[in-house]
């Protein structure tokens, strides 16, 4: 599927006003150990269900709900953090480029990276589950 047409696949069936929806995302993930000099790379699925004007997400089966770190009219970001000093840091990019559909994962530390690449395409948004709490 090409790029072009899944952005008019995307534009096509969400419509801005869209606030709830799931993404199906498949692409590949590579897992680097620079220690153990090993480069592995295999399939990688996941569905996310999207709720903007909440600013939440869950993935999959959703056993957490989680917070959208931010929305533009550019990304949905999951997370984004780097922390500090630089001999033990650890970065983590998580976004979902919403004018193309691609998904991007990027964790670093240490010497092992994860890095996901895959491509979202919007499907019927079936809910988040209830939050139940002990009080």
């Amino acid at each position: 599927m090409s790029a072009s047409w899944l952005a008019l696949a995307l534009v096509q069936t969400t419509p801005a006003s869209a606030q709830q929806f799931n993404l199906e995302c498949t692409g590949t993930q590579q897992v680097i150990e620079q220690e153990l000099l090993s480069n592995e790379t295999t399939p990688f699925k996941r569905t996310f269900r999207v709720d903007l004007q909440k600013k939440k997400i869950c993935a999959d089966s959703c056993p957490d709900i989680a917070d959208l770190f931010s929305v533009t009219d550019e990304a949905i970001i999951l997370e984004e953090s780097v922390t500090e000093p630089a001999p033990g840091q650890a970065m983590k990019i998580n976004q979902i480029n919403r004018k193309n559909g691609a998904y991007s994962m990027l964790y670093s530390k240490r010497g092992s990276m994860l890095n996901v690449k895959a491509v979202c395409e919007v499907r019927k948004f079936t809910g988040l589950p209830e939050i139940k709490t002990l009080f």
